[in-house]
């Protein structure tokens, strides 16, 4: 495989990576100075915060499932380009997972006026980023498990 369509590839989900984790640290940081919400101290808020907690970290977990798949695959692909082509496609998958509980904290926070709801999810973010950061040494030792010869044919 050669390492060039491999690092490329990897600098593009990196370069995701890097715009997601500035997003997330961002709207951690700026939200609250740029947009004040009176807080809101009632069931319903608490119970959206809840809710939002429980989902953002059920996206979390999806997305280092993802990245666990995506490093491990079943059956061996036909072609290098397949096999590179999956391991983006999973990888991105799981880095935007991971932006979910960000989100999640924005209408948090404008919807509840909460700082601690928009902290725990954006907080969440940022670490499911760090977890299913993308690292090139993981990709190249995952693509040359897959055992694909020169010709792109695997080998049995």
């Amino acid at each position: 495989m050669p390492s060039g369509g491999t690092e490329g590839a990897w600098r593009t989900v990196h370069a995701v990576w890097v715009g997601c984790a500035a997003l997330a640290a961002a709207v951690w940081v700026v939200l609250p100075v740029l947009v004040r919400v009176t807080p809101r101290a009632d069931a319903v808020g608490r119970l959206l915060t809840l809710i939002f907690l429980g989902v953002g970290a059920l996206e979390v977990a999806i997305g280092v499932w993802f990245k666990r798949r995506a490093l491990h695959p079943g059956p061996v692909a036909a072609t290098a380009r397949e096999a590179l082509g999956r391991l983006v496609g999973q990888s991105l998958v799981a880095v935007v997972m991971t932006q979910t509980p960000a989100v999640l904290g924005i209408v948090a926070y404008i919807v509840t006026g909460s700082r601690v709801a928009l902290s725990l999810l954006c907080g969440m973010s940022v670490l499911g980023l760090f977890l299913v950061r993308p690292r090139l040494e993981e990709w190249q030792e995952t693509l040359l498990t897959l055992r694909i010869d020169e010709d792109r044919r695997p080998r049995g």
